[in-house]
């Protein structure tokens, strides 16, 4: 039993180091633009790009001998092309070629600007963005947010679209919106097509789905910079990077709710605080933490784009087991002062005896490619019902323990039967 118990721990330990590792992964970044970046004078009039959506694009035209600051390569999608990121004297900031910029600029190593759409995006609930928008004026919101990707002044003001996910919920779908600005104050906000639209008609009904993306903004997006600028690496660094990637996505996936969980057993084992808890209340408690971790967790997936035919069933085992596993531990437990593995049998006792029969069939051989053999009988059991009294050796406190054990007492020939195996 204390081998188990020490297992148990050190289960939960590693477990919540690597949800750490994880966490801490999230809440680093790095994102930055050069203090310094390429500062270029256009030889030629150039085009400067603005991608609102996936078909909606705008572009105006740069003069020639107007000086730009390049930033990145955009070469996050094959439909970018050879651009770059660049931003105007002005401040507006889009995607202009490189054939155009590189006729008057020398060598550089430029950093490459991934353009992430889902998994790497801000998210938040419609309210909450038309809050921040309100309150807050847009080069506020571009230093919030690191950098809007897009900003281009038009008749109507400042247009801009920001690296940020909205969850509108009124159809549960998730937008990049377009906002626009008026000397500074929230003129319009547009919402293009969904990024995310698969799990809407889930999302829409989900008791406080709006909460819980708002919550993960506040406790681990508000840390994250979801635009990713990467130095040039051999390619057998990449690979070993997206392996790690893999696993750590793995975990992320199908085991990070678990983290509280985890916790809560390792307290339950360790006997603090839960000490004052009958075991039925403990029960009752740890199926709450398990619950609410779940559902939470089941929430943000679905924001991220993992389809619900595959997290919900996914979840669902997942909780299943581990609520067996906790259980398990539960049930050894003193119920009088929460000591696990601290126990003796002082008795035990058969209190009831009866008889039970079942079918069953054994594999004997195979006649051919797809017909086997199976020898019948019926199996007649004595099953005993007992009663174990159980002492804890830490308060000497006693409580019952009821189980049941089999003997097999007769065993009947049936006969056999062939059964016909067809493959499709």
């Amino acid at each position: 039993m204390k081998r188990k118990y020490k297992y148990l721990l050190k289960l939960s330990f590693y477990f919540l180091v690597l949800v750490a590792i994880y966490i801490s992964s999230l809440c680093y970044s790095n994102r930055s633009v050069s203090d310094d970046p390429p500062q270029i004078v256009l030889k030629k009039n150039t085009d400067m790009f603005f991608r609102w959506d996936k078909d909606s694009v705008t572009k105006i035209t740069l003069k020639a001998g107007d000086s730009i600051s390049v930033l990145a390569h955009a070469s996050g999608t094959s439909d970018d092309g050879k651009l770059y990121w660049a931003q105007t004297s002005d401040g507006q900031r889009g995607l202009v070629s490189q054939e155009a910029v590189d006729s008057g600029m020398t060598a550089n190593k430029m950093p490459d600007y991934n353009r992430k759409h889902n998994l790497g995006t801000i998210k938040m609930s419609q309210k909450h963005f038309e809050e921040m928008c309100t309150t807050m004026t847009p080069a506020e919101l571009d230093e919030l947010w690191d950098l809007s990707e897009f900003v281009c002044h038009t008749d109507s003001g400042l247009t801009a679209r920001y690296q940020v996910a909205v969850m509108k919920k009124d159809n549960g779908k998730i937008y990049r919106p377009v906002v626009t600005f008026r000397n500074n104050s929230l003129a319009n906000i547009s919402w293009e097509q969904p990024i995310v639209s698969i799990n809407g008609w889930l999302l829409r009904i989900l008791p406080g789905s709006s909460l819980i993306v708002d919550g993960w903004h506040h406790a681990i997006d508000s840390f994250y910079y979801p635009i990713q600028f990467l130095d040039q690496y051999p390619w057998y660094i990449y690979i070993l990077g997206w392996a790690i990637l893999i696993v750590i996505w793995l975990i992320w996936l199908l085991l990070t709710f678990l983290a509280i969980p985890f916790l809560v057993l390792i307290l339950i084992v360790t006997r603090v605080p839960f000490s004052f808890m009958s075991n039925r209340v403990l029960k009752w408690f740890s199926d709450g933490v398990l619950y609410v971790c779940a559902y939470i967790w089941m929430v943000l997936l679905l924001v991220t784009d993992h389809w619900w035919f595959i997290v919900i069933p996914c979840l669902g085992v997942i909780v299943w087991i581990f609520q067996l596993y906790m259980e398990g531990y539960i049930d050894l437990r003193c119920p009088h002062c929460g000591e696990i593995y601290n126990y003796h049998v002082e008795d035990d006792v058969v209190t009831d005896m009866t008889i039970g029969k079942h079918k069953s069939s054994i594999y004997v051989r195979t006649l051919k490619l797809d017909h086997y053999l199976y020898k019948d009988y019926t199996e007649t059991n004595l099953l005993y019902h007992h009663k174990e009294t159980i002492k804890c050796n830490h308060c000497g406190g006693e409580w019952e323990h009821y189980y049941k054990s089999a003997e097999t007492i007769d065993s009947q020939d049936d006969g056999m039967h062939i059964e016909i195996t067809k493959y499709i």
